[in-house]
């Protein structure tokens, strides 16, 4: 129609000819002719790995089946699981009218060809809509715009097996498909299927790279993506802040410091050699930064694999453990002065205690003297029992003093290289008297003794606990045993042992497994840390019925420090 003047125009439109002496007969002959189904799936097909847009590629497919029946009028649908509806999707030619009508279309069992044939997933022949029933909700519609017959074969997912939509081919007159029809419909329907599923990977494709560009650029911690080589490929903004600088191009072993850089690089080795190995192992590392200190962070990684099992990138992430390791530190020291307070309250309870009593002893002995109302003998036990308190007091605070000096290392130790054999012989000569005293026989085997580099003070002051505690615990008519090793000192007593309760508190300040034995329980505690502050150690070696055995261990000295033995004459 024409709206300017009355009447129709009419335009006729044909292929143009190559002329004859351009081409020859033969190729004429076998020029593919574009009209061709297998020609037009063909360009279908190209258009689908062109990623053409879906509309285009379904409409292509509707127009092909149109060439193929003249008179026809075709359609695709696609079903909207969610809501069991069909929408359109191509079909140009139908009315306008009609395809908004059925647009929104809800499947089953009586709904018109489309809404049966995807309900029951099986092909619906309607030849004369004006009779069939499964048309009764929706004959005036069809029947409205001339639509008289409609054949309708579902479009199925070639590897999950469900329906994607629908194909329906419409006559203006009662109508039944023949043979080359339904050969033809089923590969129409065969490459819609191809073009739907493709575009829908297509789509979680765009839509996943879209999820995943977003989490990558928006994460809190870094994410390198790192080829085989160990090439950075991508890295996000989080990465980059923690390095300081960006890092795509670059090394990434070369992001870490020493040894990290080394460590990590073996290990992206180490499993691009096992095929069936994915996952980097966990590691703290440092990240290197143009200035200031390097930056702690927890590494983490995955190797991704290609179909063949060939590797393609590390995904490597990296969390800053900056606030993490503060945060750790002020607990540690947190917890260090709650500690530390517990053990001062406790010290000083236990000091307050073990002061007490001896100077309880010196305080009242002394006002009897002021009285005058003692006679001389009781004076004279009076002084005793005041210097004997005075002296335990003496013993206490040097003992406190060396405990703290030790724990704070203040202590003033003059290392040198000192003989074991030497030591022993001159804490036995000094403990002696009271070994004699309480009937003990002291012992020394000083054949294996050898040179030790520590202060000569301490470790004398070390034998005389450990002997001196030999002696206390020893009954009357055994032996103390002091041995020396090529590596440490033995002390034996052949006592009734250690109970099994109290070996865990026998370094514990102040604690005395029988208060019934004189001590202020300090000798243990401070001697074991005399022998830690000169690197070496103090252990319980063995205890039973028979006896107890503490292990002294010290560094060896040097040889260049060492005396040099006599020459031979």
């Amino acid at each position: 129609p024409r709206a300017d003047a009355p009447g129709a125009r009419v335009t006729l439109r044909l292929p143009a000819v190559r002329a004859p002496d351009r081409q020859p007969a033969s190729a004429q002959a076998h020029r593919p002719d574009p009209e061709h189904p297998d020609r037009a799936l063909a360009d279908v097909l190209e258009g689908i790995a062109r990623r053409d847009p879906l509309a285009r590629s379904l409409e292509a497919l509707v127009a092909t089946m149109e060439r193929q029946l003249p008179g026809s009028s075709c359609s695709i649908l696609l079903l909207d699981h969610e809501s069991a509806t069909l929408r359109h999707a191509a079909g140009a030619r139908l009315p306008a009218p009609y395809r908004a009508a059925i647009d929104g279309l809800r499947i089953g069992p009586y709904a018109g060809s489309c809404g049966t044939a995807a309900f029951h997933r099986q092909e619906v022949i309607v030849a004369d809509i004006a009779t069939d029933e499964r048309w009764f909700d929706y004959r005036a519609l069809a029947l409205g715009f001339g639509l008289r017959s409609c054949w309708s074969r579902p479009i199925l997912d070639v590897d999950r097996d469900v329906v994607l939509g629908t194909f329906a081919v419409y006559h203006g007159e009662p109508w039944v498909p023949g043979p080359a029809a339904t050969e033809l419909v089923q590969r129409l329907t065969h490459v819609a299927a191809v073009a739907i599923g493709t575009a829908a990977l297509h789509g979680r494709l765009v839509e996943s790279e879209a999820r995943f560009r977003s989490t990558f650029e928006a994460a809190g911690l870094g994410i390198a993506l790192v080829g085989p080589t160990g090439t950075i490929q991508d890295a996000n903004a989080a990465l980059a802040a923690m390095a300081g600088r960006p890092v795509t191009g670059e090394s990434f072993p070369g992001l870490l410091v020493d040894p990290d850089a080394a460590a990590t690089g073996r290990a992206l080795g180490a499993l691009l050699a096992r095929p069936g190995d994915r996952h980097l192992p966990a590691a703290e590392v440092r990240v290197r930064r143009p200035t200031g200190e390097p930056v702690w962070a927890a590494m983490s990684g995955t190797l991704i694999r290609g179909p063949g099992g060939e590797p393609r990138h590390f995904c490597i992430e990296l969390f800053d453990l900056t606030e993490r390791r503060r945060v750790a530190q002020a607990r540690r020291e947190q917890a260090v002065a709650q500690a530390a307070d517990r053990a001062k309250s406790e010290l000083l309870a236990q000091v307050s205690h073990e002061v007490r009593t001896p100077l309880n002893a010196v305080i009242g002995f002394a006002q009897l003297l002021a009285a005058g109302a003692l006679p001389a003998d009781r004076q004279r036990a009076a002084l005793e029992h005041i210097l004997g308190a005075g002296r335990h007091l003496q013993q206490v605070v040097n003992d406190l003093l060396d405990l703290t000096g030790a724990e704070a290392g203040r202590l003033q130790l003059v290392l040198e290289s000192v003989e074991s054999a030497d030591l022993i012989a001159e804490a036995t000569r000094m403990l002696a008297g009271l070994a004699a005293e309480h009937g003990i026989a002291l012992r020394v085997d000083a054949a294996l003794g050898g040179s030790l580099w520590a202060d000569r003070q301490r470790v004398r002051q070390i034998l005389l606990n450990l002997i001196g505690n030999a002696i206390k615990f020893t009954p009357t008519g055994g032996a103390v045993d002091a041995v020396c090793l090529p590596d440490a000192i033995l002390v034996r007593d052949n006592g009734c042992g250690i109970p099994a309760d109290q070996i865990a508190l026998l370094f514990t300040p102040f604690h005395r497994a029988d208060y019934s034995v004189e001590g202020s329980g300090l000798g243990l505690t401070v001697s074991r840390r005399l022998a830690r502050a000169m690197d070496g150690d103090l252990v319980l070696d063995a205890t039973s019925a028979a006896g107890s055995t503490f292990r002294l261990t010290l560094p060896a000295a040097p040889v260049s420090s060492r005396p040099r033995s006599p020459a031979a004459p």
